[in-house]
């Protein structure tokens, strides 16, 4: 694979504000996917399904490298490449909705795009520090139940819920049902004693 699109970028807004622990303050990027948490909350995303050979050839650069050490992008570098990734024009080709890497050493990244007419690079000093092993916490343990939401309806639930709590911490319950076509239930109670109650149907 070795090509990223926006969505191994956006992830982002996951990543800490890196002032304690400077490694978890960007995208950890590798060949096949890239990830993002603040301890208490961990986003993968794999990485695009493209040949790289199939990727235009970019004048007076590098080919793009098939394999390379993995490194950590800082929060701000990461919006500069999502949005170049949104700047450069979509014609019929899907692949040119990537970038790829053009440089990889120690001190400097190029992260660049194309859209056969223009050509636009980032150049990223990557954050040092080893990036937590995270692999163990993504392997799934004990039982699970399976429910399709959709996540729209999701989103606009938890923005209700998160004006109507007092305090963060005190959280959203969320049952889940054995029977996945019955409804998610999402719960929450202010100090006053006002409950309220989201029902979320699962996609069938």
């Amino acid at each position: 694979n070795n090509m990223f699109n926006k969505y191994n970028f956006s992830i982002k807004d996951f990543a800490d504000n890196g002032r304690s622990r400077p490694e978890i303050g960007g995208v950890f990027v590798k060949p096949n996917e890239s990830v993002a948490t603040d301890s208490f909350v961990l986003v993968k995303v794999s990485t695009p399904k493209f040949n790289l050979a199939d990727y235009p050839i970019i004048p007076e650069k590098p080919k793009p490298l098939d394999n390379f050490q993995p490194f950590i992008v800082p929060k701000e570098k990461a919006l500069m490449i999502e949005k170049m990734l949104k700047v450069i024009k979509k014609g019929a080709m899907p692949i040119l909705e990537n970038a790829v890497l053009l440089k990889r050493d120690k001190e400097l990244i190029e992260i660049g795009a194309t859209d056969l007419t223009s050509f636009s690079s980032v150049s990223v000093i990557p954050i040092e520090g080893e990036y937590p092993r995270y692999n163990d916490i993504l392997v799934e343990r004990g039982k699970y139940i399976e429910i399709k939401l959709n996540p729209e309806y999701l989103l606009k639930v938890m923005k209700f819920f998160t004006d109507f709590i007092d305090k963060s911490n005190e959280g959203v319950s969320i049952r889940f049902p054995v029977d996945s076509e019955k409804p998610v239930r999402i719960i929450a109670k202010k100090d006053s004693g006002q409950e309220a109650i989201a029902l979320v149907m699962p996609i069938k």
